[in-house]
């Protein structure tokens, strides 16, 4: 897990490199670094842990699709 302060100019760089707005923020994504820097969205707010293993597993099970940044 990363946490990422967008109020820091410094992070610019961070932000946009896993494909993020300072507008989305809070925000939660999922990324497959080893693979191809896939990038998941969750479809509601992550709130919970309850959300967060939803997420995971609903990548693992190919469940939830990529999230390209053109969307």
């Amino acid at each position: 897990f990363v946490t990422i302060d967008i109020d820091e100019d410094a992070h610019e760089r961070i932000i946009e490199f896993y494909g993020l707005k300072k507008e989305e923020a809070p925000t939660k994504r999922l990324i497959e670094l080893e693979k191809d820097m896939s990038k998941f969205k969750p479809k509601t707010a992550v709130k919970a842990e309850s959300d967060i293993r939803d997420l995971v597993n609903g990548v693992m099970d190919r469940k939830i699709k990529q999230h390209l940044l053109s969307e």
